[in-house]
């Protein structure tokens, strides 16, 4: 087992490589990547132990345990939803959600998947990216293309975590803006009753649940700040998980978007 090895796509897998390539470019939660030798490693304790001492040195509180498989996030294969990813995890609960992201390479799912995209299954290697929480008033997703125009990029945001978004339990704000002029051509505002706090849905305050999630600055921010991930990836077309912490904005994860002709 090892913290933090040297910065390659085979030692970090997809989302930990591209999470190092990023916090060069754009701001990123701090976050440490573990690579294991063999993944029984995760039930000696003491490389438990090894991975809390890091935890504790390094003050991380409140953390999402994400996969990170070698074979995650490229161009020709995202293996989206695929893996586990826990959110607000604390201390006492990290091995254990270790344990389940690690386990989750072995779902049968990703088995089938494997054979349809023709990857060797015994090669997928998981790593685990420990990334400290944000406590987002308002995220969601970017795509910095669309299936009908190679102009035009898509911003969806719904108040509190991404997660209600990605899982389809809340109708979210859509902006369609244009990637040259940054101009916002379209808004389509979700009503959101619900929002996702930490590991439970708590109400909408009635007066915000018709509300535009973001402002026009702001899109404009985020447009920007995704197409500079764009151009610096070097990809057709990006898919940005991304959170507003108050004024500030982080960038989660990136990856290539390959919902695209």
């Amino acid at each position: 087992m090892e913290i933090n090895p040297t910065v390659t796509l085979e030692n970090l897998g997809g989302k930990g490589y591209h999470l190092n390539l990023l916090r060069d470019i754009c701001n990123v939660p701090e976050f440490f990547v573990i690579r294991f030798d063999d993944l029984q490693e995760i039930d000696d304790e003491i490389i438990q132990n090894q991975i809390l001492n890091y935890y504790n040195e390094n003050e991380y509180g409140l953390v999402s345990v994400r996969s990170s498989a070698t074979v995650e996030d490229g161009e020709e294969s995202s293996f989206a939803g695929m893996f586990d990813s826990i959110l607000n995890v604390r201390k006492e609960g990290l091995i254990p959600a270790i344990k389940e992201v690690v386990d989750s390479v072995k779902g049968q799912r990703v088995v089938d998947y494997c054979k349809l995209k023709e990857i060797d299954y015994d090669q997928v290697a998981m790593r685990v990216v420990v990334q400290k929480m944000v406590i987002p008033r308002v995220a969601g997703v970017c795509f910095t293309k669309t299936s009908n125009s190679n102009e035009k990029m898509v911003i969806e945001a719904c108040f509190g975590l991404g997660e209600a978004l990605v899982s389809g339990k809340v109708t979210p704000d859509n902006y369609m803006v244009d990637r040259n002029m940054l101009s916002i051509e379209n808004v389509s505002i979700g009503f959101q009753k619900i929002m996702l706090k930490q590991n439970e849905y708590e109400d909408v305050p009635f007066h915000k649940r018709n509300a535009k999630k973001l402002s026009d600055t702001e899109i404009e921010e985020l447009a920007k700040v995704s197409l500079h991930i764009e151009e610096n990836l070097s990809y057709d077309a990006v898919d940005i998980e991304w959170a507003y912490e108050g004024s500030k904005l982080y960038i989660l994860q990136a990856r290539a978007f390959t919902g695209i002709n």
